[in-house]
Formats: structure tokens, sequence, C-alpha cells
């Protein structure tokens, strides 16, 4: 019974996921559109699409990689996440509404496999405004209304969706 309930929830988010992203607001003139089907890890195009709100919708997590059914939900944990990236370089972390953090943040490469841009892989770094140490990072995948970030260096790994207003 669970588990179907699990099977028709991860349906419906899928499905709102993906209709969600024909939308394009475009807030600048010179925005640049990015398929939701193909969400871009470049860093150019990652550093370009950034600035703005990004709320929690669901995480998938994954044990070892392998996929589980484990879906966890602003519902399902009771809390509702939302990150706010500023054009000055802050990141703002709200939990329920409630300012939980405010970290320095940069877009830069994780790896660089050529001089070919394309061959790169962007990674968000969150650093503390005081110290400058790193407090975490994340692959940012984004298009012009929604987001994943997912950071595949832990035992379990969890894939953070997020609607971008």
């Amino acid at each position: 019974m669970l588990m179907n309930q699990i099977k028709v929830f991860s349906l419906f988010l899928t499905c709102f996921c993906f209709f969600a992203c024909y939308k394009t607001p475009i807030k600048h003139p010179d925005a640049i559109i990015v398929n939701c089907e193909r969400k871009t890890n470049q860093v150019d195009s990652v550093r370009q699409l950034i600035t703005g709100t990004y709320k929690w919708v669901y995480t998938e997590v994954r044990d070892r990689g392998f996929p589980s059914d484990s879906l966890q939900t602003p519902s399902s944990i009771g809390i509702h996440r939302t990150y706010v990236f500023d054009e000055n370089g802050k990141v703002r972390y709200f939990e329920n509404g409630h300012l939980q953090s405010t970290c320095n943040y940069q877009i830069d490469y994780e790896m660089k496999i050529s001089t070919y841009t394309l061959d790169s892989m962007a990674t968000v770094i969150a650093t503390d405004p005081l110290t400058g140490k790193k407090i975490y990072n994340f692959r940012a995948y984004l298009c012009n209304d929604s987001a994943l970030f997912y950071n595949p260096y832990g035992r379990s790994d969890f894939f953070q969706h997020f609607t971008r207003e």
C-alpha cells in the first residue's frame, strides 16, 4: 500500500516538474534560455543563471548510487527549504521561512577535462563570510525555472529538486 502511494506521488511530482518547465520567466533581456529537459551544468551558464530564489520540491535519496524508495518532500519531513542566491555573491538559506545561514558563494570548475568549455562541470562553493572556509559545495544543474542540486561525494546521494522563482 505504501509503495503504491510513493509511486503515485513520484509520478505526480514528475508530471508537475515536467509541466512546470514550459514557463519561461525571463528577468533580463539578455538572459539565456535553457531547456528544462536538459539542465545545464556549464560554468558560464550556471554563473549567469544562479541568481534567484529556489524553493525545495523534493529530494531523491540513493544509497551508494543505487535507487531507493526514499523520497523526501516538505510535507514528509516538515521542513520547507529555500535558497536565495544574490548577485553580490551571497547565498541565504531558509528553513520554514526562518534564516538559517548566510554564506558567500562562488561558481567554479569541479574539474576541467580539456580547454573546451563544454567539458567542464560547475560546482557551487559556499564559504563562511568571516573565515573563508568552505562550508558545503554541490553541483548545480539549472534551467530557467527549476534546478537540481547534487553532491556526489557522500555515502548517500541526495538529488535535491527545486523550483526557481
